[in-house]
């Protein structure tokens, strides 16, 4: 547990524009450390104390982080401080967090620098909607059932039907929930919203890559099979991607 706080404190001192140098942020996590070492051994006065300090840190942080994304410029790279606000508040923020990022589900990082690779989907290029998944929860699950209802936006309808999907495992599957859900609406443009999320799920059908991004790949593709041919025709190796 000490781990994660200390590392989400450390890895939010640029975001939240606090003057700290390094040393600093090394002595910050030592405290932390120390902090939560008494959650786990103190007594109970001491374990109290210590629990509500943990809480605090933890509600600053993400109050910075949310600052951040409420008033601080847009960074559209990978890794860029707006990513990074997003990824921290996925793994600590909770629910308070949800609001935000459902308003920003839509936000797209750019596809400017990065080379086409497989280790990156196109969901990827929404942190926000990763986000919401890795929190989770019922607050997330309906806060995206409640954002389909009130959009004609395809976009935001398929990155909350991704939501959707993500906050099922074992037994039922979100497409059952769904269709459930769906069933008790009476209101015919709410429910055509939801009906279009559900055929999204059903058939894992959410959103595609920036068009720049996926041009790269095709690029990168032609030439790798260009590639191929000539190795082919001169009796070498084939040429690996």
């Amino acid at each position: 547990m000490f781990k994660q706080i200390a590392l989400l404190l450390v890895a939010t001192l640029p975001l939240c524009d606090m003057g700290l140098a390094q040393a600093d942020g090394a002595a910050l996590v030592e405290q932390v450390k120390a902090v939560v070492g008494k959650v786990q051994d103190g007594d109970e006065t001491t374990r109290i104390h210590a629990a509500n300090l943990v809480r605090r840190i933890r509600t600053t942080i993400t109050g910075k982080l949310l600052e951040q994304l409420d008033k601080g410029k847009r960074d559209y790279s990978f890794n860029g401080t707006t990513h990074t606000a997003m990824q921290l508040l996925g793994e600590a923020g909770g629910p308070i967090a949800v609001p935000k990022l459902m308003e920003m589900i839509t936000f797209e990082l750019s596809s400017e620098r990065i080379a086409c690779s497989g280790e990156i989907s196109a969901i990827n290029f929404y942190p926000a909607a990763e986000a919401l998944a890795s929190i989770g929860g019922p607050q997330v699950l309906n806060a995206a059932l409640e954002k389909i209802k009130k959009t004609d936006d395809d976009k935001t309808i398929r990155l909350c039907a991704w939501v959707v999907s993500r906050q099922f495992t074992g037994g039922r599957t979100p497409v059952a929930f769904l269709q459930a859900y769906i069933d008790n609406i009476v209101d015919e443009k709410p429910k055509k919203r939801l009906e279009i999320a559900l055929e999204c799920i059903a058939k894992r059908s959410y959103v595609e890559a920036p068009e720049e991004y996926r041009k790269k790949c095709e690029e990168m593709k032609r030439l790798l099979e260009q590639k191929r041919r000539e190795a082919k025709e001169d009796g070498g190796n084939p040429v690996k991607p």
